[in-house]
């Protein structure tokens, strides 16, 4: 059930740059609000979602979580799930490796569904939230993730997702998860504060040596009083992109480390966020744990370490 995100994601080159906050229309479309829902705030998360595609055949996904965590150097608490239609969600009867991986090692599931844009799918989806809640409490969702280009939904479509799923939020917290590399359609997706339960991005240091600032998105968040997360983080969004030099790992996240550290401090709520590792976008270059190993490795690990130890637990 757990794909990679090369089976998940579409190629797209990253725009070029500055992207500086507010700077891309991120004012907050209109939808209607659940009354009976409020944001669920809890403390952040900082892990690692791993493929089993970066590690020797037959092993599974515990085992390979388990060896990123001993590779790494910290037991990682939250990672990310990708789902695509119907038939390949968890049922009560077989939830999948993807969900007794994330019980067996007592990780935070941030769980991606892409269902149909008509609302045809809401019984099987909140059905298998409803199984997925029996053995797994701690999850949060979002629905096409990474906007526009995951899928080719329009904006018109993407927000009417959310709009036509509202009810899921009552099972688990509904977030919106943008692409950091399409910093460009941010605004013409955005659902609203209204329809979410907080806001995150995927981004990567390939995008950020492009001058592309993800300041808009914790904007949204911090004006709704809502979490701000990256939920995918590493040195490449892209086949096409460069590793990263050592230097430009550091720079990277000392910027994560001083956004969400200056949110902190003014009360703002932080988000999870999680390494990714493993084949996909960025093919072998984001793998800091496996068979073949990004040339930043070692700057990579110590650097998500020194991350995990300021983030991890924080309210």
């Amino acid at each position: 059930m757990e794909m990679s995100r090369r089976t998940m994601l579409k190629a797209a080159t990253a725009a070029t740059g500055a992207a500086l906050a507010g700077s891309y229309g991120l004012a907050a479309t209109a939808g209607p609000a659940m009354a009976t829902v409020v944001s669920r705030p809890s403390k952040a998360r900082v892990g690692a979602t791993v493929t089993q595609l970066a590690y020797k055949p037959g092993t599974s996904l515990e085992q390979a979580m388990a060896d990123f965590n001993a590779q790494v150097g910290r037991n990682f608490e939250v990672a990310k799930r990708y789902y695509q239609g119907a038939s390949t969600w968890p049922v009560k009867d077989d939830l999948g490796d993807g969900i007794t991986s994330l019980v067996a090692r007592g990780c935070r599931g941030l769980l991606c569904f892409q269902p149909r844009v008509n609302g045809d799918d809401l019984t099987a989806l909140e059905a298998s939230l409803h199984a997925i809640k029996k053995k797994l409490t701690d999850v949060k969702i979002t629905l096409w993730q990474e906007q526009g280009f995951n899928g080719g939904l329009t904006a018109a479509e993407f927000k009417q997702c959310y709009e036509r799923y509202q009810s899921i939020r009552k099972i688990f917290p509904l977030y919106v998860d943008f692409s950091g590399s399409h910093h460009t359609t941010w605004g013409d997706y955005n659902p609203g504060a209204a329809l979410v339960d907080g806001f995150a991005v995927d981004y990567y240091a390939s995008v950020f040596v492009k001058k592309v600032s993800i300041d808009a998105v914790a904007k949204l968040a911090d004006d709704a009083g809502k979490e701000f997360g990256i939920w995918e983080i590493g040195n490449c969004a892209d086949p096409t992109d460069k590793v990263p030099s050592d230097r430009h790992v550091v720079e990277y996240f000392d910027y994560l480390t001083s956004l969400q550290g200056g949110r902190l401090k003014k009360g703002q709520l932080v988000g999870d966020m999680a390494w990714f590792n493993g084949p996909g976008q960025g093919s072998w270059k984001n793998n800091i744990s496996g068979i073949r190993l990004s040339a930043d490795y070692r700057t990579d690990r110590a650097q998500l370490d020194k991350f995990f130890d300021t983030f991890n637990g924080v309210t």
